[in-house]
């Protein structure tokens, strides 16, 4: 075989590198993902965890094991300028610090985040201090959400769950189910938070924002605000949400 020359240019996303850490089950993120930073010349770097079919706190401390070699498999010589631990609720249990610490120990990561630590600047940078907070998950796991958001000084005045045990059954709940939810459950709250990065709330938030003239969170969407943030990455993503159009 004829040996031929080639020359070696600059990797992809010349911008910023991310990684991303999502669980098994998820069917969702890496859509609304690729459909926000589409375009802006970033590296998405995605990492799979095994995790379980069904949502209980055993089950999601049980990740905690795992986050080192899930974090060990992205391309060993990257840096990275930020990872995303791709769980709500299994950061909320595991803890934001113990996440990053495992993550850290798998991969070269200036900053480390997820879904709940992410949600706490949001509301931060907002000025936010009450959320109607929304949730698939049973009720054990939803009240360690809630109990953390409470935590950093954030009130919940209005809840509510679709008590979802089945991670594939999450990841088929139609928006519309959604926006009927935040119907029944919003009375007058500045923000509203949907948890769970498997939930399809992109296409939704601005959506609700104008039904209800409030902000609207969602897992995946106040991640990749953090993300890019932590990045240094600056961009105005419009049509998914005052959060992001504010970047």
């Amino acid at each position: 075989m004829q040996k031929v020359s080639h020359e070696l240019g600059l990797p992809i996303g010349c911008k910023a590198k991310l990684g991303l850490i999502v669980l098994q089950s998820d069917e969702t993120i890496e859509y609304e993902f690729w459909e926000l930073i589409s375009g802006l010349n970033l590296a998405l770097h995605v990492s799979r965890i095994s995790s379980d079919a069904n949502v209980s706190e055993d089950g999601l401390m049980a990740m905690k094991k795992k986050l080192t070699t899930a974090a060990s498999l992205f391309p060993e010589k990257l840096r990275f300028d930020a990872v995303g631990y791709a769980c709500t609720s299994a950061s909320s249990v595991i803890g934001s610090d113990i996440v990053a610490k495992m993550i850290k120990k798998g991969c070269s990561a200036v900053q480390v985040c997820n879904p709940m630590s992410s949600l706490i600047e949001a509301c931060k940078y907002k000025k936010v201090n009450d959320l109607l907070f929304l949730t698939p998950y049973v009720p054990d796991v939803s009240k360690i959400l809630i109990e953390e958001v409470h935590s950093h000084g954030i009130n919940t005045s209005v809840t509510g769950t679709f008590n979802e045990e089945s991670e594939q059954n999450v990841a088929r709940i139609k928006p519309g189910s959604i926006i009927q939810a935040v119907s029944e459950l919003y009375s007058g709250q500045p923000a509203i938070f949907i948890s769970c990065t498997n939930l399809q709330t992109l296409s939704i938030i601005e959506e609700i924002e104008k039904k209800f003239d409030c902000v609207c969170f969602s897992s995946n969407q106040v991640l990749i605000w953090n993300m890019l943030r932590l990045a240094n990455v600056e961009h105005s993503l419009i049509g998914f949400g005052k959060l992001l159009s504010d970047i």
